[in-house]
Parts: C-alpha cells; structure tokens; sequence
C-alpha cells in the first residue's frame, strides 16, 4: 500500500480526473462518492466500498458528510500525511468546478501547494 505524500495525491487524483468516469447524479443535484458502477467522485475514489457506500446512504450530504469522509481519510495510513486543507480543496474542485476545467484547477491548486502537476492536461 502506498503511503501517499501531497504529491502523490494529486498525481492519482490528475490521473484519475482524465478517465471522465466519475460519479453519477442521484437526482440531477448531487453526487454520489461511488455509484453503482463503481464510479466515483475525485474524494470518492480513495474511499473503500463500504465507506462510500455509508457516506451516499446519509440522507443530509453536503459538508457534513465531506468533512467527516475526509476525517475517515485523514485517519487512513496511505493518506496519513497528506494535508486535510488540500484534500478539502480537491474536493471544492469536483463540486465547484465544471468537469471540463478539472485539470486546469487541479494544476493550480497544485501549485499553489509548491506540487506538481506535471499529468494534467491543461
């Protein structure tokens, strides 16, 4: 298992973002960490099964359920030392952001963090 640093978050999370398999709508306004074709959102992807499958069971999503799915990730080994703030940031990319300029976002992001983003295509 790889212990991911913030570089190595955002490398996966660019590279995952190019796939254009991300989570579904459940009623056109919100998104689901994984749906029932294992799709899932840019956070979403590194939960387990069965966290995802509890955080898209809550009937009131919103920050709530990020900022608790990011403290279930936080107190995760593989992202034990990546920063809680970035992974927020990520997130506010998914669900702020259209999915056409992920990748433009994700690089800035990225280097407002002194990182990388030497995978995204902008």
């Amino acid at each position: 298992m790889i212990k991911h640093t913030n570089q190595t978050f955002i490398d996966e999370v660019i590279e995952y973002a190019k796939n254009e398999v991300h989570c579904t709508t459940r009623d056109g306004s919100a998104c689901q960490y994984r749906n029932e074709h294992n799709q899932a959102c840019l956070i979403g992807h590194f939960l387990t099964d069965e966290q995802a499958k509890w955080a898209d069971g809550q009937s009131n999503s919103g920050i709530d359920d990020v900022h608790y799915m990011l403290g279930v990730l936080y107190n995760d080994y593989s992202l034990k030392d990546v920063n809680t703030d970035f992974m927020v940031r990520v997130q506010s990319v998914h669900d702020d952001i259209p999915n056409n300029e992920w990748q433009k976002q994700l690089t800035t992001l990225a280097n407002e963090f002194n990182l990388t983003a030497d995978g995204a295509e902008v």
